[in-house]
């Protein structure tokens, strides 16, 4: 869902499986961001799937405002 990602990912053909290292420098997002991004994106996956996702949509952004910002940029920054 990442399009930085994917770029990172595509310019590094020989990375063999997804517990390679791949070289990118998200020093500004916190692994707590990180990890609630992943959440996000591996429970939206299937684009078909998407529209039942409301309830849990508003439970995962119930969250205190410094997060939600936090959010908000590294998904910009991740294009997602």
């Amino acid at each position: 869902m990442s399009k930085t990602l994917r770029d990172v990912i595509e310019s590094y053909p020989n990375i063999g499986d997804i517990e390679d290292s791949i070289p990118l420098s998200i020093n500004t997002i916190s692994s707590k961001i990180l990890r609630k991004i992943i959440e996000y994106c591996k429970k939206h996956k299937d684009e078909e799937e998407s529209h039942m996702m409301e309830d849990w949509d508003s439970k995962f952004i119930d969250l205190d405002l410094e997060t939600l910002m936090s959010l908000i940029l590294a998904s910009s920054y991740l294009k997602i």
